[in-house]
Order: structure tokens, then sequence, then C-alpha cells
């Protein structure tokens, strides 16, 4: 009898209870970063209740379909689409709406003069940590601003290629077999290597390390270590003229292998840059066009390109690269560099987003001129360095019209 008894409460309990009713979900928009960004720019929305499957997600940028790269119940990263314009986002998921409180803000920019460069042939330009634009003409370096351009310093010893700077002040080069050192006030020292090459690849401090001399920049990370592409490998000198190998080996053997370390295998390094926030370091690996990413653990892994050349724009592995002349990091994640084939001659400023697509967001035809005006209208001509101030603007050696360009986002 007890028994009959418990069995007809738990069907009066189960039959009475709210727990068999339907939850009602709703899906949310509750966060989106970054809030502004160009075309082609990753954005990751956080919220609540989202279809766990990519095909049942629609989002919109102002009303322009953008690509859901990935999904999760609570997070969707998806690309601003190329036509977007500023206003609302919103998101179609498990059939039900949300907008986003607050507008997205696609991003714009303008195109001017910065500075004329005469006669002056500037290749590579670098901000130091005060904000002062400096360039290299291969055995110079020079001062530059609104007002022109100045000589600050001969190098006396083999031409370099690139410039960098610490927070200290200091400015970096690497002529020939070492890697040089200018101090605020002028004075020049060796960080490591020496003046005259003693032949061999080798690591140690100061002047124990050698160096090939054959590299085609230098660049520096936000811890004042500098990176140094030399023979098949990305080397380390920290400020102590520590040198290490951070990936690749120090025995010419070129190819085309990601890995990490001395696994890893490199064509012809050229131009490169680290992105401040991470570490990373993006370098063009010339010999199979296309651009590598190096973690500062030595990880190397490749981001875009193959060994087919090209500027066409698309994901990953399916774009194609021509020259590049330089890179720049927005500190966003945005990867951003000059390309062209100059025989054409066909010149672009290309941005590579966080997941590997390339964009073109400036191009130009004219051996000799660069136009200015909004993205769309603006030109670049035989561009070579660029390099991005703090405030996020953008600057362009545009040396076929002998002057440096700004590219004030809005």
């Amino acid at each position: 009898m007890a028994v009959f008894v418990s069995f007809v409460l738990f069907v009066s309990c189960s039959k009475s209870g709210e727990g068999d009713k339907p939850v009602e979900t709703s899906v949310a928009i509750t966060a989106v970063s970054p809030a502004s960004g160009l075309p082609n720019t990753v954005v990751t929305i956080t919220g609540s209740n989202f279809n766990t499957v990519t095909a049942n997600n629609i989002v919109k940028f102002n009303g322009v379909t953008a690509l859901v790269n990935s999904v999760s119940a609570t997070e969707l990263v998806v690309t601003v689409p190329e036509s977007a314009t500023t206003g609302k986002i919103t998101l179609s998921s498990n059939g039900k709406d949300a907008t986003s409180a607050a507008d997205f803000k696609v991003t714009t920019a303008t195109i001017s003069d910065y500075v004329s460069l005469g006669a002056v042939g500037i290749d590579q330009i670098a901000f130091d940590y005060s904000g002062q634009l400096y360039g290299e003409d291969g055995n110079n370096i020079y001062t530059i601003g609104t007002a022109g351009v100045s000589l600050r310093l001969h190098v006396p010893s083999n031409q370099f290629r690139g410039i960098a700077a610490d927070r200290a002040g200091n400015l970096y080069v690497a002529p020939g077999s070492n890697v040089t050192k200018i101090a605020p006030d002028n004075t020049v020292s060796l960080l490591a290597g020496q003046s005259i090459s003693p032949g061999g690849l080798a690591n140690g401090t100061g002047a124990e390390a050698r160096f090939s001399g054959n590299s085609y920049g230098i660049a520096a990370d936000a811890d004042g270590n500098i990176y140094y592409a030399d023979a098949s490998s990305m080397r380390k000198i920290t400020p102590l003229g520590v040198v290490t190998t951070l990936a690749g080996n120090l025995t010419f053997d070129r190819g085309y292998v990601d890995g990490t370390g001395g696994a890893a295998k490199f064509g012809v390094m050229t131009r490169y840059t680290v992105d401040q926030p991470t570490g990373d370091i993006y370098v063009v690996d010339s010999d199979h066009y296309c651009i590598r990413k190096i973690t500062k653990d030595g990880v190397v892994t490749s981001v875009i390109g193959s060994t087919i050349n090209g500027l066409t724009d698309g994901e990953s592995t399916n774009a194609r690269i021509f020259g590049p002349q330089s890179l720049a990091t927005d500190g966003k994640g945005n990867v951003f560099f000059s390309d062209a084939d100059f025989i054409a001659p066909l010149y672009k400023i290309r941005m590579i987003n966080k997941l590997g697509r390339v964009s073109t967001l400036i191009t130009g035809t004219s051996a000799t001129t660069a136009v200015n005006g909004p993205l769309g209208t603006g030109t670049t001509s035989r561009p070579l360095g660029i390099a991005f101030d703090a405030s996020g603007n953008l600057f362009i050696v545009n040396s076929g019209a002998h002057k440096i360009s700004k590219v004030a986002f809005n």
C-alpha cells in the first residue's frame, strides 16, 4: 500500500510541476569587440543563446551580411563586410532576432601629404616611443617631421636596411656584420657582432656573436629585444647583446617548413615587423611568396600566400603576394604591408586580418604620382616603408611621388 501511495504522489507532482513546460529562450547581444574597425576586421560578438551551428546564424552590419567564422552558444566571431557602413549589428539565431545596443563604426580614412622628401631617397621608416619619425636611405638616418627631412647621423660602415627604436630612445640599424646601437646623443656602439666581419654564423654575447651581413631589415619588440633575419634564421638580440636563434638554423639550410625553433626552415627573409601586444614577428619569405608568423617562443606558421606570386586578395593561402616592401602592425591584430609589381606597374597597401584574410586598402598605377583623398580615391606610388604612429595613423613612403603620405583613420 505504501508503494502505491508513493507512486500516485510522484505522478501527481510531475503533472502539476513546471518542469515539463518549455523554457523560453531569447537571443541577446551583450558586447561587441572591437566597437569599430575597417572592412575585413575580425569582430567578436558576445551574448546568449546563439545557435551553435554556423550556418544558422545570420549577422548583418547595418543591413550587410557578414561572414560568420566560428560560433558558440555565447560568442560569434565574424568579419566586417567589404561594403559595410556604420550602424547597428543585427543577429538572427535560433529563429529569434537581436540587435546591438550601439552602432558599430566602420572606419574610413583620408590620405594627405605629410612631408615632401625632395632629393632624399628614404626607404624604411619607424617611430620612436616619443612619437618622432625616423627614416633611412641605407647609409644615413634622418629625422622626419612636417617641417621637412634633416640628417641626424651618417653611419660610417656597410649599407644597412631598416631602422628600429626602443623605449629608452635608442635607435638600431644592422650594417654588415653587426647590430649597431645609436643613443639619443648620437653615441654609436655595437650591440652585437663586429665592425669587420670575421666570417661565420654564431650565437653569443656582444662581439662573440657572428652575423652574415645579409639582413634586409631590423625590428624591436616592446621589451627592447632586437630581431634580425640572418641567412636562414631569425635571430634575437637582448638589450644586453645576448644573441640566440629564435627560429631556423645557422647553416644556410633553406626550405619551407613550419615548426618550432630549429625545426623550421625559411627561404630568403626580407621585410618583417613585430606585433607589440603579442610579440609575434611577421616576416616575408620571398622565396615562397608568403608571410609567416614567428611567436616569441619560436613557433613558425604560414599566415598567407603560397609558392605562387600575385596581388590577389582572399583567405589565407588563397591570397597572393608579389613583393612586399614593408610590414607594420596596428596594435589590433591586423598586419599591413606595402606590395608592388614595379614592372606592371601596380602598387598596393594591403591588410591581413586576425584570421589571415587579405584585403586591399589603397592602390596605384602611377610611378610618379600619389593622389590624396578618401580610401577608394587616394592612391599610392611605388610604396616602400610604412609605419603606424601611437594614434593609429599610417604613414607611407611614396617613393614615386617623393613624399611621405599620412593615412588618418576616422
